[in-house]
């Protein structure tokens, strides 16, 4: 089965770019899926690298800078603030990507879309089946749809006040083991690790520092901080890439997700448990899902529970915590998950629908 993996405009599928969850999917999509038996076509901005079977350019790097008005070399700015699908680059790149699909993809393909309605204008021509692979975004597009949690598939059910399908999943992301070594001894520091700003939950971790100054916080990732450097004992680190996060999150004793909105998944808090790190989290969203209440780290509710789970993160067993996430989210463990989605996918294109396809378990 072929599938087209449809890359973002707005970034390059390569580790440069692996703060971006959603390019992040991209670039693990193609080993997870491979082994398994697909051939997978990936469609990008030049210098894609992500292991998939064939590469298909849509833009170069150059055009992809000349649309956006700049060309990526600040580490501080949010990639996020450039994913409008009014703006010129997504509106050139999509008419390129239309042309492509029209080409390549025949029918019973199945167009895997990452980043949802993104590509939405460009994939209405094809003869393939467009699939959204992993919704983490707050507008869905197409009919089939697979869902990164619980969590986020029932906010979108009540948000549009409509029952579920039997076409619709929930698969969660999924992850290299290798790049996230266990760390069995931490050192000190207590980390915050993504966005920099307060709808991610800075002002909690800065109520922390002020009541435990004998305890180094570190927070790293795009965006702002001077906002948040209000005691001495918090330590900011610029964004990291690829290999440089596995070390960074795995010598924390403690990983803090204090989001404040509804989480769809928050792949920090998996990263962390791949490395052994205990996670403290709101008590909400995805979190319910991935974090294990006193086994894998905390959902805090009060600040004197942000603060105890300070405390408590060296009584847990690291070496657990590691094996919970990676039987849970390597690629190995959640190709199979889209394996099947992709075959009762597929079954509908060659007449096993509802009524003929096979028994799931």
């Amino acid at each position: 089965m072929r599938l087209h993996l449809l890359g973002l405009p707005h970034t390059v599928t390569t580790d440069a770019f692996s703060h971006c969850a959603f390019t992040g999917k991209v670039k693990k999509f193609a080993p997870m899926m491979r082994p398994i038996g697909y051939e997978v076509i990936h469609y990008g901005v030049e210098g894609a690298d992500c292991g998939a079977t064939r590469y298909v350019e849509v833009m170069t790097q150059a055009d992809q800078h000349r649309l956006l008005g700049h060309d990526n070399s600040d580490p501080t700015k949010f990639h996020g603030d450039d994913a409008n699908i009014g703006n010129p680059l997504y509106v050139e790149y999509n008419e390129r990507l239309q042309r492509v699909l029209n080409t390549n993809v025949q029918k019973g393909d199945i167009v895997c879309h990452p980043f949802g309605h993104a590509h939405a204008s460009a994939s209405h021509t094809h003869r393939g089946i467009n699939v959204e692979t992993g919704i983490g975004y707050p507008t869905t597009h197409f009919d089939l749809r697979i869902y990164e949690s619980l969590a986020w598939m029932h906010w979108h059910l009540g948000k549009h006040s409509r029952g579920g399908s039997a076409y619709e999943w929930v698969i969660p992301n999924y992850f290299v083991e290798s790049e996230w070594p266990v760390v069995e001894t931490p050192q000190d520091y207590v980390l915050y690790f993504g966005r920099i700003c307060d709808v991610k939950g800075l002002p909690t971790i800065v109520e922390m520092a002020k009541r435990m100054p004998e305890q180094e916080f570190v927070i790293c990732g795009q965006g702002d901080p001077t906002p948040y450097l209000k005691t001495p004992n918090i330590r900011y680190e610029p964004p990291k890439h690829g290999l440089e996060r596995g070390p960074l999150l795995g010598n924390a004793k403690l990983v803090l997700m204090p989001t404040a909105y509804v989480e769809p998944f928050g792949g920090v808090a998996v990263e962390a448990m791949l490395c052994g790190t205990p996670v403290a989290a709101s008590p909400f969203g995805v979190f319910t899902e991935t974090i294990q209440q006193e086994q894998t780290g905390w959902r805090c509710r009060t600040l004197n529970d942000w603060m105890r789970a300070v405390e408590l993160a060296p009584t847990l067993d690291r070496r657990a915590i590691s094996a919970y996430a990676r039987g849970r989210y390597s690629l190995e463990a959640v190709g199979p998950l889209y394996d099947h989605a992709f075959q009762m996918i597929h079954g509908l294109a060659i007449g096993k629908d509802w009524y003929s396809f096979p028994a799931s378990f």
